[in-house]
């Protein structure tokens, strides 16, 4: 007993170091963003505001608003994406004890907060000041509609390829979502954000119903399985 518990322990240690990851790579974001504010007004051109693709306000600060957009949505979908799969491991993988599961879901919900805190701090200093209402209107709901949503789901799935999948779709479509509802004369988003997260919300909704049809288990584990079995 004490050999099999002295076994996983390695694993329930990397599960939390791996779920730690996320405050390293939001600090080190933050860490640039503070930095930033100056060269957004290099990006920002007056004479053809569609130049650079890092363009997407009317002036400097709504140009530093909107990149400060990106890291409280696109940027806490990579941290929440990384947690499905960190979750998964620890539930379905490693089978982790309670207390370090715990901090498998504390450490990148924190890294959430701190990117939100530190834009608004940020936003407030250099940019137009449009994150305090953004994202507790719009980021913050459609992040956490999104992420239950599919869930859920992740949690019955057997297989990591199928997992992996399904974390890096939640990223895409909040990303490739975002190129088009962030670009606007405010710093803050434009009116495609809410068919955008209703388009979302379809999709993970979608991808959810063909993960949990059958026995609690996953439509593409099931074809993955079937794969290997048949000739």
């Amino acid at each position: 007993m004490s050999s099999a518990c002295e076994s996983k322990a390695p694993r329930q240690r990397l599960i939390v170091v791996l779920s730690f990851l996320p405050i390293v790579w939001t600090a080190l974001l933050i860490a640039w963003l503070a930095d930033a504010s100056p060269y957004a007004g290099t990006v920002f051109d007056r004479r053809n505001s569609s130049r650079s693709w890092l363009d997407f306000g009317g002036n400097p600060a709504e140009v530093y608003s909107h990149w400060l957009d990106f890291a409280a949505m696109s940027g806490n979908a990579v941290t929440l994406s990384w947690l499905l799969v960190c979750e998964w491991l620890a539930v379905r993988k490693w089978m982790t004890p309670r207390g370090p599961r715990f901090l498998v879901m504390l450490f990148p919900l924190l890294a959430v907060a701190l990117c939100w805190g530190f834009g608004y701090v940020l936003d407030r200093q250099h940019g137009e000041g449009t994150t305090l209402v953004v994202i507790p209107v719009f980021f913050a709901p459609i992040l956490a509609a999104s992420f239950l949503l599919i869930r859920g789901a992740v949690l019955h799935l057997r297989t990591p390829k199928v997992v992996l999948l399904v974390a890096a779709s939640f990223t895409f479509l909040h990303l490739i979502s975002q190129l088009f509802y962030e670009a606007s004369g405010t710093g803050g988003p434009n009116d495609l954000v809410l068919p955008a997260a209703a388009l979302i919300m379809l999709i993970l909704a979608l991808e959810r119903y063909l993960l949990d049809r059958g026995d609690g288990t996953a439509t593409f584990d099931s074809v993955h399985s079937a794969s290997h079995t048949n000739p």
